[in-house]
């Protein structure tokens, strides 16, 4: 009997299929569909934000604001994936927290705080989205809801403990035995709820799919 998933689950699944539908009409310079897999009305605001190499959209909607950051998608992304030396000493992956300190204002100006807000993202994505919650609890100190899927270790024991004293309601899924889970230097740990979903048999020989295929996988279990 397959084991049936949370409705929070097919939520925050459902705004990562959404915002994927923007990005790509977005990319594309195609209409936006009305709705999305699960009947869920598009969002009343898309904000496309671009700082060097990197993009977030965020979804202005009537009761929260949703944050939405993409996997690694060229070679510079995976350059500063491989630079988490350089905050070492603080214990972080230095790489992706700088690229995460360009968002702070623009989002800070854009967030509501008297909605809910939720952050969102897909390997490197999860990551960035990991930081950026870090950013808006310490600034707004309102609660935030982050869901990550197949995201990275990018904090060590220092950021764990500050993360763990905030409201922050961090969802970190993975699908079983994806390889990025697994990525990072012993320094790094683990955050947040881990959440680790059963995979079709045949993506036990399928590195890509393991890491890839969240949407669908969500929706098979579901």
């Amino acid at each position: 009997m397959r084991k049936k998933l949370d409705p929070l689950f097919l939520d925050y699944a459902t705004y990562i299929k959404m915002l994927d539908d923007i990005e790509h009409a977005y990319h594309n310079n195609t209409p936006m569909p009305d709705k999305t897999a699960h009947d869920v009305p598009v969002a009343t605001t898309i904000i496309p934000i671009k700082k060097d190499h990197d993009f977030t959209f965020v979804s202005l909607e009537k009761e929260r604001t949703v944050v939405c950051f993409q996997s690694s998608n060229d070679r510079l992304d995976w350059i500063s994936n491989f630079r988490f030396l350089q905050g070492i000493r603080f214990g972080l992956h230095g790489g992706i927290f700088h690229c995460a300190v360009k968002f702070k204002k623009e989002l800070l100006d854009l967030v509501d705080p008297d909605k809910k807000i939720v952050v969102v993202g897909h390997s490197r994505g999860g990551a960035l989205a990991l930081f950026i919650a870090i950013f808006l609890y310490k600034k707004l100190k309102v609660h935030i809801a982050v869901m990550s899927f197949g995201s990275p270790r990018v904090v060590g024991n220092r950021y764990k403990k500050m993360f763990n004293s905030f409201t922050i309601h961090y969802n970190n899924v993975r699908n079983r035995r994806d390889p990025v889970c697994r990525l990072g230097i012993p320094l790094f740990k683990n955050v947040g709820c881990i959440k680790s979903l059963p995979v079709p048999f045949l993506w036990n020989f399928n590195l890509h799919k393991r890491h890839t295929g969240y949407f669908e996988n969500i929706k098979r279990l579901s």
